[in-house]
């Protein structure tokens, strides 16, 4: 189902919207808050909202969870603060694969703490041209005695593809630690602010040395921006390099897509 106007009531759009909907692409449509306009227990897999630049929260009420969204894109909108709103209902977004997120200038994290930990499906995440994007993950963070933060250990069991390219102002993916085991392929290009993967890579093997992680297979990144990386394991750096792809052209590899072919 594509769905695209500015004309119509708020009220006529929900009409529009049928229960048992699996694929649904939203253009250039005035709407502010996708979740007002979704039915408790849709069938809806495949989402792309596109232009709609007035939108600015995906799924604030709490009755709608799109627990069946397996994919989803979110394009071109300006004014997005955020996926979820504060409050977080079980099971939301629990079968989602893929997201990808392109030119949504407004976003200053993609996922909250509590949002991140629903989502144990996710296999791709890419995200690009979010200038004002500065964690991935936004965790609760902890001050101890010390006066130093953490948070706690995020698991994304199934996640297989990272990309983040053009993100100007990301310090940080999150400021815990990651698990993620089946991670294949990590892309970055143009995150100059981002100076550490904490992405869980390593197992420990016996004799406590650390070793890649089986399932890695490539990392593709500007050389310059790799060799400005920190480390918490000194040998890191030396066991990943086997594993590194850099680009001939990462200008042209890492470019967002033009207005016209979105």
């Amino acid at each position: 189902m594509n769905y695209g106007g500015r004309n119509l009531s708020e009220a006529e759009i929900t009409e529009l919207i049928p229960r048992n909907v699996m694929q649904l692409v939203i253009e250039y449509s005035d709407i502010k808050r996708f979740s007002l306009h979704l039915l408790d227990g849709m069938c809806l897999k495949t989402c792309d909202i596109k232009w709609c630049f007035g939108m600015e929260c995906i799924l604030e009420s709490e009755e709608n969870n799109l627990s069946q969204l397996e994919r989803m894109k979110l394009y071109d909108l300006p004014k997005l603060r955020m996926i979820c709103g504060e409050v977080v209902k079980p099971g939301t977004l629990k079968n989602l694969k893929s997201i990808h997120v392109e030119r949504c200038g407004s976003l200053k994290f993609l996922f909250q703490k509590q949002l991140i930990l629903e989502l144990k499906s996710l296999e791709e995440i890419s995200i690009v041209d979010c200038r004002a994007m500065e964690e991935i993950i936004e965790g609760e963070r902890n001050t101890n005695a010390e006066g130093s933060s953490h948070a706690a250990e995020v698991i994304l069991p199934k996640l297989k593809t990272l990309k983040l390219h053009y993100l100007e102002n990301l310090k940080s993916i999150y400021n815990g630690h990651i698990q993620c085991d089946s991670l294949r392929t990590i892309e970055v290009g143009r995150c100059k602010a981002l100076k550490k993967l904490p992405l869980g890579l390593f197992g420990i093997e016996e004799g406590q040395q650390i070793s890649p992680s089986s399932a890695l297979e490539q990392i593709r990144c500007d050389e310059q921006w790799w060799e400005s990386l920190q480390w918490d394991q000194p040998q890191a750096k030396y066991l990943l390099q086997p594993y590194l792809v850099n680009p001939h052209s990462s200008r042209d590899r890492f470019a967002p897509s033009s207005r016209n072919t979105a």
